[in-house]
């Protein structure tokens, strides 16, 4: 097994002891973070995971309110892949935000939060703020966000049954928002409504569908969006809130909120075998800047 695959069964081995703790959503969440922190790094890939008790929102603008709704958040989880050749170049970035759902013979599906990341190119919202030399901050408005691939995803956790509460199957917008009967209307995926896979025609298929395939898939960079553009500079406000880039409170203030949920980020680097000390090198030189 090649380590990019090795890495996307570990991260689901470690989401799925998390689950079994039968702890609430949150907790969920904060001890895959702190478990995945601990992963050995194979070889020519590096992972790095951050956790706060906050979630980032976005706030509509055009239209004002979307399902009545005037914010949302952007996810419980964000996956971002990286890949450098072997002369540490940046050749693909990928980045997904994953809404987590709990629940054990149905999950409940906002319609606000489905409406919003199935138009997300078209909707006018703002998120974090830009801030000149003078300290003044401004709020950053996007026009839509423009992006290529899938930018989103929908993990259902929990299962069918007290028997089988370690599920994890993840599902594309697209594919969550076919099963919605009435327009603008929250929907329940469950045995009566189901999403069926593509390859074997199972009702939510542990197998096809399930998180560790997405994993394996977006560790090769086949999924996620790419991260590029206005897409970027969210995941770039999102790592300085977390930390992991130097910033002023004043440009992500507001937009991360205390809402009793939590937020992850799992960023996978992997890099061509020859060349690993230039890219340790400039890996170094990159978290100093």
């Amino acid at each position: 097994m090649i380590p990019r695959n090795s890495l996307a069964t570990k991260l689901d081995e470690l989401l799925h002891i998390a689950i079994q703790s039968g702890d609430k959503e949150p907790e969920v969440i904060r001890k895959f973070a702190e478990s995945a922190e601990a992963i050995k790094n194979p070889p020519n890939i590096q992972i790095r995971t951050g956790f706060i008790h906050q979630r980032p929102y976005v706030f509509f603008v055009e239209p004002g309110k979307v399902v009545d709704r005037a914010k949302c958040e952007l996810g419980d989880l964000l996956y971002v892949y990286k890949h450098f050749d072997r002369a540490g170049s940046l050749r693909n970035a990928k980045a997904c935000f994953v809404q987590v759902k709990q629940g054990r013979e149905h999950w409940l599906i906002e319609p606000h939060q489905l409406e919003f990341l199935a138009n997300v190119k078209r909707i006018q919202f703002r998120f974090g703020n830009s801030v000149d030399k003078k300290g003044g901050s401004k709020s950053i408005i996007y026009n839509g966000l423009p992006h290529s691939g899938e930018l989103a995803q929908y993990l259902l956790i929990g299962g069918q049954s007290e028997s089988s509460i370690s599920g994890a199957l993840s599902y594309s917008v697209k594919r969550v928002m076919r099963r919605q009967k009435l327009y603008q209307q929250s929907i329940s995926i469950s045995r009566s409504n189901p999403i069926v896979c593509k390859e074997g025609k199972v009702d939510l298929c542990d197998n096809h569908d399930s998180h560790m395939r997405f994993l394996i898939r977006f560790c090769h960079g086949a999924e996620g969006a790419k991260l590029s553009g206005q897409l970027r500079r969210i995941v770039e406000l999102i790592y300085k809130r977390i930390d992991w880039d130097e910033a002023t409170p004043e440009e992500y203030d507001k937009y991360f909120v205390e809402d009793g949920q939590g937020f992850c980020v799992v960023e996978i680097t992997s890099r061509d075998r020859s060349g690993s000390k230039l890219f340790e090198r400039k890996i170094r030189e990159r978290r100093q800047d």
